[in-house]
């Protein structure tokens, strides 16, 4: 049985897309639905999930061969937990996050006062790479990171890992701006429509 997919309740479009935990309209900019993932309703992976369990996409990557390795794999995967959960990012951000450090265990030895400014930069990377706007400056003050540390270690990643990141979306930062002062759902909603325009024309 197929998942039907879901559609806007204003024009019917389906082409919906996650921007600063806000399901929007790509076609209209209504608002579908605020705070699209909460941090009650959403169990995040556990080490045993990550190393022992196999049933997720990462788990066939290479395993931590040393007890340094498996307790970093430990407090990153805390860590990650934790920054999703004050976030109140989607599940996938851990998820893939956690696999991005598998690969970096591959890459370098990690050590362990370096692995929270990890962590942290890892959930902003893949916030960045998933075009989810989230400010450096509020990742750097939830994860308790200075933001020398996060952005040294947020760049040591990309060299390492050779990724490619894309400029934040600026529909997705109207939003979170609008949303911080308090406007309305359709002021807001106009708000991302005028950027989105401004985009075009700019391009």
């Amino acid at each position: 049985m197929t998942r039907e997919k879901r559609k806007c309740p204003h024009c019917g479009s389906e082409d919906l897309n996650f921007e600063d935990s806000t399901l929007v309209c790509t076609e209209c900019g209504a608002i579908i639905e605020e705070e699209v993932v909460s941090s009650e309703q959403e169990p995040f992976y556990s080490y045993e999930d990550v190393v022992k369990k196999g049933k997720h996409s990462f788990a066939s990557q290479t395993q931590p061969k040393t007890r340094t390795e498996q307790r970093n794999l430990h407090l990153v995967i805390s860590l990650i937990n934790d920054l999703v959960n004050k976030l109140h990012l989607p599940y996938f951000i851990g998820e893939d996050a956690i696999s991005h450090y598998k690969h970096l265990m591959r890459k370098k030895k990690l050590r362990k006062d370096i692995v929270p400014s990890i962590a942290a930069a890892l959930v902003y990377l893949v916030c960045r790479r998933s075009r989810i706007p989230l400010p450096f400056e509020r990742v750097s003050k939830e994860s308790e990171i200075e933001k020398s540390d996060l952005a040294s270690s947020y760049m040591e990643i990309i060299e390492l890992l050779k990724l490619e990141v894309p400029p934040p979306s600026i529909e997705g930062l109207t939003i979170q701006l609008a949303k911080n002062a308090g406007l309305k759902p359709e002021t807001i909603a106009l708000s991302r429509n005028i950027a989105g325009k401004l985009k075009k024309e700019l391009i």
